[in-house]
């Protein structure tokens, strides 16, 4: 099989022209830079190797992309801050980024609207056009969906029955996350400690912080797991990611290097959301077996669906419009 009868535009070529391209791009003339948090040697970052292969095969090596690991480019404020100055041209965001994109985004994940992905795919694509169109009128293309996995409660010698056993520990919230702040502070007790993702580490070590709320394979990939040892069987939230351009720099692209972004952008972003939600569930299950495993009762279950379901009327007015999250809410039903 010669490298021209590869299918084109799925994810299995990806990795088999990962195998068959060699190590590099170098002769390519149009460089686009994308910053992440991932670190290279991570699931997310051997997903960004093959797609990065992908981009020099579809566009005969005139388009590389160059990927800034492990927040080189920055945190993801730092990163949105650089794709409005044209410093950066894309970014994968978590809540946090997306929350500088578009905030109606960040709704999408607010505790205990979403807890699996069969309801969540339906809805979102129902709203994918609106965040889009927002997205672009603050200048941003919102290329692809990366999800990064189901937030479940994670703790360090904390067992998490009740909302109240919160009272008295350290939640970790992201900077940006404005359900994980409306849910901490539903909860008399347990303010949260607002943090971005390279900073949790160091806090966990130190003890600054003993609850997390987040995917397993983050929990896993990003090295907290060894200083975690409890973990809430039952999902509190989806955690959404994105792959976002900067518009004029799309705009910018000779249109065929523009097609071959954005085109392989969504296959990448198909694959990554597919790849990442099983490495997630793997993951939960390789640290289950590790951790002592919190498992609710219908009572208890009941006592976090009611103080969940107090974030959004939270959120609505303040930070997020009313209208929206019924819609998103009655959607969810």
């Amino acid at each position: 099989m010669t490298c021209a009868s590869l299918p084109r535009r799925t994810f299995g070529a990806f990795s088999l022209l990962a195998l068959l391209l060699g190590p590099g791009v170098a002769s390519a003339r149009t460089v686009v830079t994308i910053g992440t948090l991932a670190p290279k040697a991570s699931t997310w970052g051997q997903l960004f190797a093959a797609w990065s292969r992908a981009v020099a095969f579809q566009s005969n090596d005139e388009l590389a992309l160059q990927v800034y690991y492990n927040g080189q480019a920055g945190d993801e404020v730092a990163m949105v801050g650089k794709l409005r100055a044209g410093q950066l041209d894309g970014a994968f965001l978590s809540a946090t980024g997306l929350a500088k994109v578009y905030r109606p985004i960040v709704a999408l994940q607010l505790p205990g609207l979403f807890t699996d992905w069969k309801k969540f795919d339906e809805v979102r694509w129902k709203f994918q056009p609106e965040f889009a169109a927002g997205a672009k009128e603050a200048g941003f293309v919102l290329a692809a969906w990366a999800d990064i996995g189901l937030t479940r409660a994670f703790s360090k010698g904390a067992v998490l029955h009740h909302p109240a056993d919160l009272q008295g520990h350290r939640p970790f919230a992201g900077r940006g996350d404005d359900g994980a702040l409306a849910l901490f502070g539903a909860i008399r007790g347990s303010p949260p400690v607002p943090l971005n993702v390279p900073e949790v580490l160091p806090n966990l070590q130190t003890n600054a912080v003993d609850v997390v709320g987040a995917p397993a394979l983050v929990v896993e990939q990003l090295g907290w797991s060894a200083q975690l040892d409890t973990v809430n069987s039952d999902p509190l939230a989806v955690a959404v990611g994105a792959l976002v351009y900067s518009k004029a720099r799309i705009e910018a692209l000779p249109e065929n290097l523009r097609a071959v972004l954005l085109d392989t952008s969504k296959i990448a972003g198909s694959t990554w959301t597919k790849g990442v939600r099983r490495a997630d569930d793997e993951a939960y299950a390789r640290l289950k077996a590790k951790m002592t495993v919190v498992t609710l009762s219908a009572a208890e279950k009941a006592e976090w669906t009611e103080v969940c379901g107090s974030a959004p009327s939270r959120l609505a007015g303040p930070t997020f419009d009313a209208d929206l999250l019924a819609r998103l809410e009655a959607a969810a039903r």
